[in-house]
């Protein structure tokens, strides 16, 4: 809650004491000096008015320039508001577009990655295919090194004999 605070002013020669938030005092006095600008003005271009028609006329001057204020701030809040309108709008436009640029790169992705996937498919079925003639050919391998080795013993089984052979007939 806001502190109340007096404040003395001088308006058209006449002292009053105006009660206001204790933040609005600077307020006050300006609005008080304004308000005797406008009257002073007034006197000066007619200097037989009188202290009431001063008043009324300095009200009614207040009031135009009040009224005018609100309009123009009117027309502003109307011109913001297209304005923002406008460019919430091509915002918008902008989003449609970059929602559309980024669909087509889903769908780009999207084929890049089936192909990609297929490609995975098709080369680890030719992985299995290589491991499975790979078992083949070291299964190959193998019995070739058996059918070596026991061609090999059979070699030196017949040489021995051929030895054997000889040295009992004295062939040297």
């Amino acid at each position: 809650m806001e502190k109340k605070k007096k404040v003395a002013v001088t308006i058209g020669s006449k002292n009053y004491t105006i009660v206001t938030e204790e933040d609005e005092t600077e307020i006050v006095l300006r609005i008080a000096d304004y308000v005797n600008g406008v009257m002073e003005e007034i006197k000066e271009r007619n200097p037989r008015l009188s202290v009431s028609d001063i008043h009324v006329l300095t009200c009614i001057n207040i009031a135009r320039e009040l009224h005018k204020s609100l309009e123009l701030n009117k027309s502003m809040d109307i011109s913001e508001i297209e304005g923002k309108l406008n460019e919430a709008a091509e915002d918008k436009e902008v989003m449609e577009n970059l929602l559309e640029e980024t669909e087509k790169e889903i769908i780009i992705l999207k084929d890049k990655l089936n192909v990609a996937s297929n490609l995975s498919v098709e080369l680890r079925d030719d992985i299995e295919e290589k491991k499975l003639e790979l078992e083949e050919k070291d299964k190959k391998v193998s019995e070739f090194q058996e059918r070596f080795l026991k061609s090999e013993t059979e070699l030196l089984l017949l040489k021995k004999e051929l030895k054997e052979l000889k040295a009992s007939q004295g062939i040297m």
